[in-house]
């Protein structure tokens, strides 16, 4: 956390234990990060109000005071249920953050509609995620894997098909792990000819998406996404492609 964020932490955390105002009068050196503005504007009624009760009940009669003390612990009931909440919305939200090269550990596995794959291609794989952005919401593949098939017999011919990745942009968000990956992937098979004998695949690979998991604070998650493929041997077929493992560290 930033020197500025510990001193906007540090400011609620007073407020909280005194029922004082938040934010005083003047611009407040720090700007709340827009996530955290709803809650940020919830805490401060719920101080004002806790302020001017906590300064009634000095001088309540004996029958005001009961439900004076009733308002003031169900003020401190909401107060207990957004404070956390509002301190993780800025810690997720520290601008401060530096970029971060992850290294994902895990498998891949593919299946498509194509008759002559009868067998899902499933691959254990390693590859790097670069996390980048105000709240390292901004996430790339780097290092691909060569992802290899097995040797496809179609005929008289036999031959694989490596994918490669020719295109990736993604979006992570911290706070609840969600992650998507559009990827532009090529599936090269090692013919000679004919020329037009590759096929690409466009795919969105997310958490989302059936089959998918969020990331958990270990980062273990999973990516699910299905597709058709274009061009090549393999136009019009569907695939399916799954990818589940562990990042590290987790973002």
């Amino acid at each position: 956390m930033t020197p500025s964020r510990r001193i906007a932490t540090a400011l609620l955390s007073a407020a909280l234990s005194t029922g004082a105002l938040l934010v005083p009068t003047a611009a407040p050196a720090l700007a709340v990060p827009a996530p955290c503005q709803a809650d940020f504007n919830q805490l401060q009624g719920l101080n004002s109000d806790l302020r001017s009760l906590q300064n009634d009940l000095k001088s309540a009669s004996p029958q005001e005071k009961a439900d004076i003390v009733a308002q003031i612990r169900e003020i401190n009931a909401q107060i207990a249920v957004v404070k956390p909440r509002y301190e993780r919305c800025l810690r997720d939200n520290d601008g401060a953050k530096p970029a971060l090269l992850a290294t994902f550990t895990g498998r891949v596995t593919l299946t498509t509609t194509d008759s002559r794959v009868t067998e899902p291609l499933v691959r254990d794989v390693s590859f790097n995620l670069y996390f980048d952005g105000v709240n390292r919401e901004n996430v790339s593949v780097r290092s691909w894997p060569t992802i290899t098939s097995d040797l496809i017999q179609a005929g008289p011919v036999s031959f694989h098909v490596t994918v490669r990745m020719e295109s990736n942009a993604g979006q992570f968000n911290r706070s609840s792990g969600r992650l998507s990956l559009n990827l532009g992937l090529l599936f090269d098979e090692d013919l000679a000819w004919p020329a037009d004998s590759d096929s690409r695949l466009p795919i969105t690979l997310s958490t989302d998406q059936p089959g998918g998991i969020a990331m958990d604070a270990a980062g273990n998650v999973t990516l699910a996404g299905t597709s058709t493929f274009n061009g090549g041997h393999l136009n019009g077929a569907r695939a399916t492609l799954t990818v589940t493992g562990n990042v590290t560290p987790r973002p």
